[in-house]
Formats: C-alpha cells, sequence, structure tokens
C-alpha cells in the first residue's frame, strides 16, 4: 500500500511539472484529491474504509504509527482492534496460539472482554 501511495505521488508530481504524461489514473486520482476522496488506485490495495481523504490519511498513520510500534517493541499490552485489517482472524490467533501453549481444546476456549475506562 505505501509504494502505491509513494510512487502515485512522485507520478503526479512528475505530471505537473509536466516531465511525464498526466495519465488517466494520475488525473482521477488528483480530482480524488480535490474532492477530498480517497483515490481508487489507493483504495484498491488499502483496507476497506468509507472516510474522506483527510480522515482516512490520519487513521491510516495511526495504524502504521501501532503497526510499527508493535514491530520495534514487541507486543503490546493491549491491541487497538480497529487497526487490524480483519480482526477476526487476529482473535483466531490469539485462541490458537493460547490453545497450543497451554494444549486447551480450542472449542472450550471464548473470549471476555472488560471495557476499561480512557485516559488521555
Amino acid at each position: 500500500m505505501l509504494k502505491v501511495i509513494r510512487k502515485s505521488l512522485v507520478d503526479l508530481v512528475k505530471a505537473i511539472e509536466g516531465t511525464v504524461v498526466m495519465s488517466m489514473v494520475l488525473e482521477k486520482m488528483f480530482e480524488s484529491f480535490m474532492n477530498n476522496k480517497v483515490p481508487a488506485n489507493w483504495a484498491a490495495v488499502a483496507y476497506p474504509c468509507l472516510k474522506p481523504l483527510t480522515s482516512w490519511y490520519k487513521d491510516m498513520i495511526k495504524r502504521l504509527e501501532f503497526m510499527s510500534d508493535w514491530l520495534y517493541n514487541g507486543p503490546p499490552k493491549t491491541y487497538w482492534v480497529p487497526a487490524l485489517f480483519f480482526p477476526q482472524g487476529f482473535n483466531t490467533a490469539v485462541m490458537q496460539t493460547y490453545a497450543r501453549s497451554t494444549t486447551t481444546a480450542i472449542d472450550t476456549l471464548a473470549f471476555r472482554t472488560n471495557v476499561m475506562p480512557y485516559f488521555n
């Protein structure tokens, strides 16, 4: 996703400068920017989202920060589930991991959720 976004932005800048031909994809991308919409070429490789471009971009940055923190600092104590593309798969993987490590039948496991107060 990030490669597509970066390349298309570089190509759009070049097209605006006149150093490359403005393709239909780049023209549609520019129109999307003007209408605060996520360009179709980005949406095709990104997670499903109906937010306008500005909100989508902020959300994408938060998701990348969450994933980067997880990658570089190890598993977090809590998970921001909406940041995950397929949360059901994550929940299944958590149950499978626990079942394997404790030799418990996965069919006997269930999630219990405790809603915690949010402190900013």
